[in-house]
């Protein structure tokens, strides 16, 4: 059989299907769960594009090795982000609900990852660049209990980075034969508002 150290993958999706929606008791409603009065209508769902759900979405995945030991991706994509945001139509009175909607927007992306075997170690890690196409409000949670529907709409950080690096290292029978102790060390962040949705 042949091998091949690089393959290129492209994806093509011509429509977008929408995410669970945060309905009355299901896991997803955080709504009513955290005590404030909204509910969410998600037959006021917007899009960013004027396409709304027929816009394209497409991919390409490039996979190599590094020095025949650390295999490695790069990657770009162009669609909406899977994590819609969450905007109030209608704050609540005393005597009724306010009202929320989801709006998900085109965004791009651009990372690297790699894992790969050195020895006794094991190397791995991801990197995300992430670019929405145009500066976004969004619906803070955690203060959703307000009234006053300026006071929970914010500015998305754009753009963003996120990553996550890590190492492992076996001790092969150290204590008991047959017996191997893996020590793991990871280090994750982004430096994203920590109130913009992140995947």
């Amino acid at each position: 059989p042949i091998e091949l150290d690089h393959t290129l993958n492209l994806y093509y999706i011509p429509t977008f299907q929408s995410g669970p929606s945060p309905r009355e008791n299901n896991r997803y409603d955080f709504l009513s769960t955290s005590g404030t009065k909204y509910q969410y209508l998600p037959e006021r769902m917007t899009y960013s594009d004027s396409l709304k759900e027929n816009r394209y979405q497409f991919a390409i995945k490039w996979n190599s090795i590094f020095l025949d030991e650390i295999d490695y991706s790069l990657l770009y994509f162009n669609g909406y982000e899977r994590l819609p945001f969450y905007f109030p139509v209608k704050a609540p009175t005393e005597v009724s609900k306010g009202v929320v909607t989801a709006h998900y927007e085109a965004i791009e992306k651009i990372g690297l990852n790699f894992v790969g075997e050195l020895d006794s170690w094991l190397i791995k890690g991801e990197v995300l660049g992430n670019r929405f196409q145009r500066d976004v409000l969004y619906f803070d949670q955690g203060l959703a209990a307000q009234g006053d529907l300026n006071s929970f709409v914010r500015k998305a950080f754009n753009p963003w980075l996120g990553y996550t690096v890590g190492a492992e290292y076996t001790l092969y029978e150290p204590i008991v034969e047959g017996q191997d102790l893996g020590l793991i060390l990871e280090v994750i962040g982004h430096n994203a508002d920590e109130d913009v949705p992140l995947f």
